[in-house]
This record gives structure tokens, C-alpha cells and sequence, in this order.
């Protein structure tokens, strides 16, 4: 179990998070979203291997992000939906982050590993789910 996989995991996600290409007719709806996943990508930047700390943190970001998106008026019915289920994504990634946390602090190898499965599993669900954003944004 090692913190530096979870943080590949978390930093990978700032570089799919990125929304690119919407034509103008959505331009703004995925400027909006674009703009509430901000705050991932620049905790990303400066996450640091070991440090549960910042760790955390990046969690309590993803919580934020993911209930900014929840607040955010979608017009577009489609992009509410992807929007919604990045939201839930994000909130998912907060709770397993600060279950694995938890986990290596008390050196619960079998459920560090649980999560650290979980988190992978959300990376693959997260990357679907911005693939279908920026498809639709094309």
C-alpha cells in the first residue's frame, strides 16, 4: 500500500478533468463546469507524496468541487446529467480518499488496499465520464 499510487490516481485526474473544444451553441455550460473543476486540478499540482495532510485536503477539495457542481444550473439537460454524475465521482473520490487515509494511518493493510481499488475504479469511471463531457462539448 503506498500513498504514491493514490497521488498518481488524484494527479492523473487534473489532466482528464480537462474540458476542451465545446462549440459555441454549449460554450458557456462547459466554461461553467470547466471553471468548478478549477479547484481539483490546482490542488493536484501541489499534492506531495506522503503527506496525509495535503492529502486530505485534496479530499476536502474534491468534496467542495463536488457539491459546486451539484449547485451549479445546468440549462443544457444532457450536460446536468454529466455534470451530476461528476459530481458524484468526485464526492466518491473524497470519501475513499479519507477512508484510505484512515486505513494507512492504522495500518490496515486489507482495507488500504480496498480503497486504493476503489479510487483506481473511480479514475476508470471518471475518465468515461469526461470523455462523454467532451464529446458532447465538441
Amino acid at each position: 500500500m503506498k500513498i504514491s499510487l493514490l497521488t498518481n490516481v488524484l494527479i492523473s485526474i487534473c489532466f482528464y478533468s480537462f474540458l476542451a473544444g465545446c462549440t459555441n451553441e454549449r460554450i458557456s455550460s462547459c466554461r461553467q463546469l470547466t471553471n468548478s473543476i478549477s479547484p481539483i486540478e490546482e490542488k493536484m499540482n501541489d499534492l506531495e507524496d506522503n503527506n496525509l495532510e495535503m492529502i486530505l485536503d485534496t479530499a476536502q477539495t474534491f468534496e467542495l468541487t463536488s457539491q459546486a457542481i451539484t449547485n451549479q444550473s445546468f440549462e443544457n439537460d444532457n450536460l446536468r446529467e454529466y455534470a451530476l454524475r461528476l459530481s458524484q465521482v468526485y464526492q466518491e473520490y473524497a470519501d475513499n480518499t479519507k477512508n484510505f487515509v484512515d486505513a494507512y494511518e492504522k495500518k490496515d493493510q486489507e482495507k488500504g488496499i480496498f480503497y486504493q481499488q476503489q479510487l483506481i475504479n473511480l479514475f476508470s469511471r471518471q475518465q468515461e465520464i469526461v470523455q462523454t463531457i467532451n464529446n458532447y462539448c465538441i
